[in-house]
């Protein structure tokens, strides 16, 4: 099938034809679908160009710097060296997951960040010399499934000795979507692909990037129309082109894509926007309810004690609950859905980010098996993640055993909230710098900084930043407040009995957090300057700096009416 992008119209008619081989089987399009061949408009020539160009930068970027970290590592004499170099380089790179090095002659492992809930050098592929010499330098494996990570981009570069001996490999493991908004916050400015959909498919047809996370890992059928969300995406012969289709509400939908060429693998870039798409609508938020939405999470989970759980999945198939009630299982995939949302049961969920960043669906998993919750975050709009607009949400979770728990979603707020795109960068550019501090010079000396500079922010460890983050702190992981710059009075104090206004425990969240290995959170509050039926919204980053302690920072997003003032239980 060739669909190029003259201007001659091409009618292509599916009936019922499969067009998604998911987790949860096969999806058909049970309605006729109409293709018509079009240009490529210069707005998508440009953001295909654009992105094209970030993705090559991304990559060069990455084997750049591996080369010259392995380079430092084949210098390092002892383990606490190579120790030393990785947590430096990570201190510095806020859009990484998980640095590893492989010593070849021992077999053993260093990684960072130091706690995290298990090594994924047990679990990960590791390459060997002849592959490394077989693929002419470093070798890109993924995307590939990590427990508590989610489906990880890997990056391997070998590691030699200034003799030239083989002493191992350093690997990297990243999500695109870290490292792409990381270049969109330090350009400054929106992006020309930042109201597309993307999807980013290699050269065997799996997925391995998309702004519909839930998708990455699934493999497109070449030649047939594969439905991913409100876009269908064919994957084809020719270098580039683009057609258009109707999508729901009798929109125009618009599809192109361009395959490229990055570091020694072919790609295939699809982006799709829609013709039609209204303006963000930037509005009066409402007071959320989300003790209702409790309420029948609550009710189902019940159930499920009761009734078992596939009746209680039946109830949930079904509708019978007046919010959006999903079963999920521990790693993230949906096993139960509303009717209007049947199309994610079989998607797994586990890299999905709000637009601050946040994991929301591994914060879900980790807050489930630590008894149930509120999380909140950002929900990207127009089905992408790297526009300037989310819409505020709320979840709250309950366990019913080890493999699955119950999920429901209230909407915080009516319309979009538009959204600081260096706010994300900013609180983890300090809380990594603090650790690099903490690691360069003891947590001692970083614990001594902070409570030498009471009402301080971020600029006493980094001048890179342009977001007033003042609220920092170093908790252990029992809670207790070593060092508050904002309010050093608590030094000494547990703050476990700290609560938002959900009635959440902040900091056993934020143990929470630290001990899965670090990121990012939100905390409300009422308003700090005291405005009445006012709350803050903050926005933290945490990590770990070692088995003891470890560190958030924290600014403030929004500060609003009403946001979630009315209906909350004591």
């Amino acid at each position: 099938m060739r669909i190029g992008h003259t201007h001659k119209l091409l009618l292509l008619v599916l009936i019922g034809c499969v067009i998604a081989v998911l987790s949860a089987g096969c999806v058909t399009i049970e309605e006729q679908i109409t293709y018509i061949e079009g240009p490529l408009d210069s707005q998508t020539e440009e953001a295909l160009a654009e992105f094209t160009e970030d993705i090559r930068t991304m990559y060069t970027t990455c084997v750049i710097d591996m080369y010259y970290l392995g380079d430092q590592i084949g210098k390092a004499e002892t383990e606490k060296d190579v120790q030393r170099i990785i947590n430096d380089y990570y201190a510095e790179k806020i859009w990484i997951n998980r640095i590893v090095y492989y010593d070849n002659a021992t077999g053993n492992t260093v990684e960072t960040p130091i706690y995290s809930p298990g090594k994924i050098s047990d679990t990960v592929p590791v390459p060997t010399e002849e592959d490394f010499i077989s693929a002419g330098g470093a070798v890109t494996i993924g995307p590939i499934y990590i427990p508590n990570l989610g489906m990880m981009e890997l990056l391997y570069a070998p590691v030699f000795s200034p003799t030239g001996e083989y002493k191992g490999c350093l690997l990297f493991a990243t999500e695109a979507f870290l490292l792409l908004q990381e270049g969109e916050r330090l350009a400054n400015n929106g992006v020309t692909y930042g109201n597309y959909a993307i999807l980013l498919a290699n050269r065997e047809g799996v997925i391995t990037y998309a702004t519909q996370q839930e998708y990455i890992g699934t493999k497109l059928e070449k030649g047939v129309p594969n439905k991913i969300r409100n876009s269908i995406i064919i994957l084809q012969d020719d270098l580039t082109g683009a057609y258009q289709y109707v999508g729901k509400n009798n929109t125009s939908i618009t599809t192109a894509w361009e395959k490229v060429l990055v570091h020694q693998n072919e790609y295939t870039i699809f982006l799709t926007k829609d013709d039609n798409a209204a303006p963000v609508n930037y509005g009066d938020q409402f007071t959320p309810q989300p003790d209702q939405m409790r309420d029948d999470v609550t009710a189902i989970w019940r159930y499920a004690f009761t009734s078992g759980s596939e009746p209680a999945m039946e109830r949930i198939n079904g509708g019978f609950y007046f919010y959006e009630v999903y079963a999920v299982s521990t790693n993230g995939t949906i096993l139960a859905a509303p009717p209007d949302k049947k199309d994610t049961i079989g998607l797994n969920y586990i890299n999905g980010r709000g637009r601050y960043g946040i994991s929301y669906m591994k914060q879900m998993i980790t807050t489930a098996q630590q008894g149930g919750g509120y999380i909140a975050y950002f929900d990207p709009s127009d089905d992408t993640q790297l526009s300037e607009a989310g819409l505020f949400t709320i979840s709250y979770v309950m366990p019913v055993n080890d493999d699955w728990f119950i999920m429901g979603i209230s909407p915080g707020a009516t319309n979009y909230t538009e959204i600081n795109n260096n706010a994300r960068g900013d609180v983890a550019t300090v809380v990594r710098a603090i650790l690099g501090y903490a690691h360069d010079k003891g947590v001692d000396c970083a614990i001594k900084k902070i409570v030498d500079n009471p009402g301080a922010n971020g600029t006493v460890f980094t001048e890179d930043i342009s977001t007033n983050v003042n609220n920092i702190v170093i908790f252990d992981y029992n809670g207790t407040v070593h060092a508050n710059m904002q309010v050093p009075e608590m030094n000494g104090d547990n703050a476990m009995y700290y609560t938002d206004l959900f009635g959440s425990s902040v900091v056993r969240k934020s143990v929470i957090i630290a001990k899965s290995g670090g990121g990012i959170a939100y905390d409300y509050q009422w308003d700090d300057g005291g405005i009445p039926n006012y709350a803050d919204l903050w926005l933290y980053s945490i990590e770990p700096i070692d088995d003891t302690y470890f560190v958030m920072a924290g600014t403030t997003v929004i500060t609003t009416e009403n946001y979630v003032k009315a209906g909350l239980r004591k």
